[in-house]
């Protein structure tokens, strides 16, 4: 095999991948190309034969050559290559936290599922958190879940995205997520006007509670 050959395994984010190599014959005939079982002409030019796979599914492909020669000898390469074609980016959706809670949490939980229209291993995840990386990236495989505990967050509004991206490279993101983290209880709780003094007896039906605080 040869270049554009893909490598054995290669995972691609395009709807084509082109096959080429060289064999040595006196008398060459025709090439074959072998892909999930069936056969397609190649384009022979001397002892080289080329093809483009074009407009081709998402899925994996499985091929071999054979050569014939001009008495009707067949040989073919043993080696087998699989190449997967993966044209659609995987489905981020984000768990937790809830967008809009409020947490007394500095480090939430964030926890996102991720789908891919391939049954594929290796999604690398990471968590972005008020637009920079929050804590290491994680690997997952296709309807699996991420979970990240982030790092120490401050008393504030904070946003978090999560992307994704699997091996052929398409990537996407979950939805922007926002939540609060607040770890200060309530403070300076003072009664006033019009709350009555401890003790007050009333000759009415009725009394009012005013309060105060930060």
């Amino acid at each position: 095999y040869q270049t554009p050959t893909p490598a054995n395994g290669a995972n691609l984010s395009r709807s084509y991948y082109e096959v080429n190599f060289t064999f040595t014959e006196t008398n060459p005939d025709k090439c074959l190309l072998e892909v999930n079982g069936a056969n397609e002409s190649m384009t022979r030019t001397g002892s080289s034969c080329f093809i483009n796979q074009t407009s081709q599914s998402d899925g994996p492909y499985t091929f071999k050559v054979w050569v014939n020669d001009t008495a009707g000898n067949t040989e073919d390469d043993p080696t087998t290559r699989t190449v997967r074609i993966d044209t659609t980016a995987p489905t981020v959706t984000a768990d937790l936290p809830v967008n809009g809670t409020n947490t007394s949490d500095t480090t939430p939980e964030i926890s996102v599922n991720v789908t891919d229209n391939l049954n594929v291993t290796n999604i690398n995840v990471s968590l972005w958190v008020d637009g920079s990386l929050n804590g290491a990236s994680k690997l997952v495989n296709n309807g699996s879940n991420a979970r990240f505990n982030t790092t120490a967050l401050s008393e504030a509004t904070h946003r978090f995205q999560v992307q994704a991206i699997d091996p052929a490279g398409n990537s996407a993101n979950s939805t922007l997520i926002t939540f609060i983290v607040d770890t200060t209880s309530p403070s300076s709780l003072s009664f006033v006007s019009p709350t009555l003094a401890d003790g007050t007896n009333l000759s009415r039906n009725y009394y009012e509670v005013n309060l105060t605080f930060t």
